[in-house]
């Protein structure tokens, strides 16, 4: 009898420990590619280590970043501003593709007008109320009409069926992705990024306290496909500064040490988790802009010429079938703005897709003609 008292007694401080450990795995922490993990069986990162994974060279506890107005008040602020207030100045080449976005929000010009026939001989009523101010000179291929009812098919079973976020990843986003990404002739690539944490520590915004914030992720990066002269860039920096890893990125994930990321992607399940989406590309985009003034630096900008230069960074929020466009810029005096939104398009409908496709395709080539060439003058100190 004594026995099993002792047995049951050291059950149960087993179970008050492992109830008292201090778990902190961000939302969007999930495997991201070989087999899918339930949050109970990845590995746990404390609060501590979850911000400056593993390192014993900061003794600062990360600070929980719960709201919008959190952030405020970091060191360097990471703020929210709109569109469509017309009292803020938005820089021109934002406002260009803003422009540019809008229009593709209202279907307009976003079906190449060589598939017009392959639209009206569809019958489903979601393709025969496409309008004529649909179609137009599109740049880049039109996805066929029967691959954009697959698509809306799948999205609006997860829908239906109350599917998570990780099953709208696999069957609906990253399918999207590839759709409007792989023939568009940019060399440039996508990755479920779900477990790229950022790092090192330090370019993880600080609060007011000098508190490191909780690191936070995304789901998706667009990335450029590195080559020989981005590689031996990168030489040069180990050398200089014998960094191990080394990466040109917020984060040490190896796929995209090499791989500078253009635009990133949070997506939630439908309708839910805005602000908490915000807090996550706000910090994650306060992050990427650190590293790129590093890298600035590192080719001989100062602090001052590194932040007149940076360019703007696309971002999308997708919630559900909802898909929403937000870009980031960096100020002179470091602050981060977050510029919301255009509600680009939806997966409900195949017109929404086009929408959708088309926005990604513009930001593709925004990306190979304009950040490429910036990125290897000035972060790599290279032409590209």
């Amino acid at each position: 009898m004594a026995r099993s008292n002792t047995s049951s007694n050291t059950s149960s401080r087993k179970r008050r420990r492992l109830d008292n450990e201090d778990y902190n795995v961000d939302a969007t922490s999930k495997p991201r590619r070989h087999g899918k993990l339930s949050k109970e069986t990845e590995p746990a990162f404390s609060q501590t280590d979850s911000a400056t994974n593993g390192s014993s060279q900061s003794n600062r506890s990360a600070s929980p970043v719960k709201k919008i107005t959190d952030m405020r008040f970091f060191s360097n602020p990471v703020v929210m501003k709109l569109f469509d207030d017309f009292a803020e100045h938005i820089r021109d080449d934002l406002w260009k593709i803003h422009r540019q976005i809008h229009r593709f929000s209202r279907g307009i010009g976003v079906i190449s007008a060589s598939s017009r026939d392959d639209i009206r001989s569809r019958l489903e009523r979601s393709f025969r109320i496409i309008d004529d101010d649909a179609f137009g000179e599109t740049e880049l291929p039109t996805p066929s009409a029967a691959g954009v009812a697959h698509l809306v098919g799948h999205a609006q079973t997860c829908d239906k069926k109350g599917h998570g976020e990780a099953s709208w990843n696999c069957m609906v986003h990253s399918p999207l992705l590839d759709m409007a990404l792989c023939e568009c002739g940019y060399r440039i690539g996508f990755l479920n990024c779900t477990t790229s944490r950022i790092q090192p520590t330090e370019l993880i915004p600080t609060n007011h306290l000098g508190q490191v914030a909780e690191s936070k992720m995304v789901d998706f990066a667009i990335y450029l496909e590195e080559d020989p002269e981005l590689i031996k860039a990168m030489k040069t920096m180990t050398t200089r500064h014998r960094l191990v890893p080394v990466s040109i990125n917020q984060t040490f994930d190896p796929p995209l040490c090499t791989s500078p990321i253009t635009i990133s992607i949070e997506t939630k399940k439908p309708g839910i988790e805005w602000e908490t989406a915000m807090v996550q590309v706000g910090i994650w985009a306060a992050a990427q802009f650190s590293k790129l003034e590093q890298l600035l630096e590192d080719s001989g900008h100062g602090v001052d010429e590194a932040r007149q230069c940076l360019p703007f960074l696309p971002l999308f929020v997708v919630q559900g079938h909802d898909w929403s466009f937000l870009a980031a810029t960096r100020e002179s005096d470091g602050e981060t703005r977050i510029w919301s939104k255009v509600m680009i398009g939806s997966t409900t409908a195949p017109l929404g897709v086009y929408q959708i496709v088309s926005t990604l395709q513009l930001l593709a080539k925004w990306s190979e003609e304009v950040y490429r060439p910036w990125f290897w003058k000035y972060a790599l100190g290279v032409e590209a």
